[in-house]
């Protein structure tokens, strides 16, 4: 499967995390980096 747990907001109360692939997640915003 290869999914992680990923903090997705640290600074909520409680924090909030999602599964998802890491990979694809840091993939997709460096895409996004590159557009704006």
């Amino acid at each position: 499967m290869g999914f992680d747990l990923v903090e997705v907001a640290d600074k909520a109360d409680p924090p909030v995390c999602r599964i998802m692939d890491y990979g694809k997640f840091k993939y997709e915003q460096s895409q996004r980096a590159k557009e704006s």
